[in-house]
């Protein structure tokens, strides 16, 4: 009885291992989509940064301020602006995405943790009944040659 239990945990224990790979082939995912939306977002504060500067010196100067640049500079600055806040935006859930990920493959790896005791526990009882049984097989064999002499 204890061998057919113990085949069933070896079987969950395989399923499980699957069931962990998987989500941590997720989370792997869901932490690249995150790496690709902070580096988007680190490019829009880069070019929001030298619109900035442009847009300062365009200010700055001493000649007449170039009132064509300054406008498309300041449309430029108002569509990173929302560029910004959209690729931020991702980013958030992004990041939102990956923790819930994190944690269903934590729960996979104490599920499968706690399946591998469980099959441990069982292959050590089967192990220890069956070195008893053997020890018992051998002692009445002793005995029985004893007897013959």
């Amino acid at each position: 009885m204890k061998q057919q239990k113990l085949h069933a945990y070896h079987v969950l224990l395989r399923m499980v291992r699957v069931r962990e790979l998987r989500a941590s082939a997720v989370l792997s995912e869901a932490a690249g989509k995150e790496r690709t939306c902070q580096s988007r977002l680190d490019d829009v504060l880069a070019s929001r940064d030298a619109i900035s500067a442009a847009h300062g010196r365009c200010v700055q100067s001493t000649s007449t301020v170039d009132m064509g640049r300054y406008e498309m500079l300041s449309l430029l600055d108002g569509a990173y602006a929302a560029k910004q806040q959209s690729v931020s935006s991702e980013l958030t859930d992004a990041t939102l995405a990956r923790k819930d990920r994190a944690s269903e493959n934590l729960l996979a790896k104490r599920y499968r943790e706690r399946v591998g005791a469980h099959v441990d526990q069982l292959d050590g009882e089967l192990h220890r009944e069956r070195a008893a049984k053997a020890q018992e097989e051998s002692v009445e064999l002793w005995l029985e040659s004893r007897k013959g002499l």
